[in-house]
């Protein structure tokens, strides 16, 4: 069952604090609006930062599958965790949702704890956009 003596945090984030401790957010503080179901190796939660758009399109519902183990890479993973999250993984992509990880090297990456993203999309593309860099708006029309 969730884990309700998370601590609170605002972002996601994985900290090693000074007498080498990991603070990391999916650990501790996935709070109860966030909570959507867990299985025996994952928790399904809603994005705490949604994206706005994706590939052009206006997200509907944006999801995040994070193992219950901390671990960085999906290489990590056993083999039951894999299939756990591959199983939720598949559901959501019959419902219309995108599948998406980042690389445990990225520089986007928002938390060293291995999450995988669902995104689902309006059926409508944007009409046009402009990209700024630092502190990278998107602007849309």
């Amino acid at each position: 069952m969730y884990n309700h003596y998370r601590k609170k945090r605002k972002n996601y984030t994985t900290v090693i604090d000074a007498d080498k401790k990991i603070f990391c957010s999916f650990c501790e503080s996935i709070t109860p609006d966030q909570f959507i179901r867990e299985t025996e190796h994952c928790t399904l939660i809603k994005n705490r930062i949604p994206y706005d758009l994706w590939e052009h399109h206006e997200v509907v519902s944006h999801l995040l599958v994070v193992p219950k183990r901390h671990v960085h890479t999906l290489g990590e993973m056993s083999q039951e965790e894999l299939l756990d999250m591959m199983a939720i993984c598949a559901e959501y992509r019959t419902k219309g949702y995108n599948i998406y990880a980042r690389a445990s090297d990225n520089p986007r990456r928002s938390a060293y704890h291995q999450h995988t993203h669902l995104i689902q999309i309006a059926p409508e593309v944007v009409k046009g956009g402009m990209y700024l860099k630092k502190p990278y708006f998107h602007v849309t029309f």
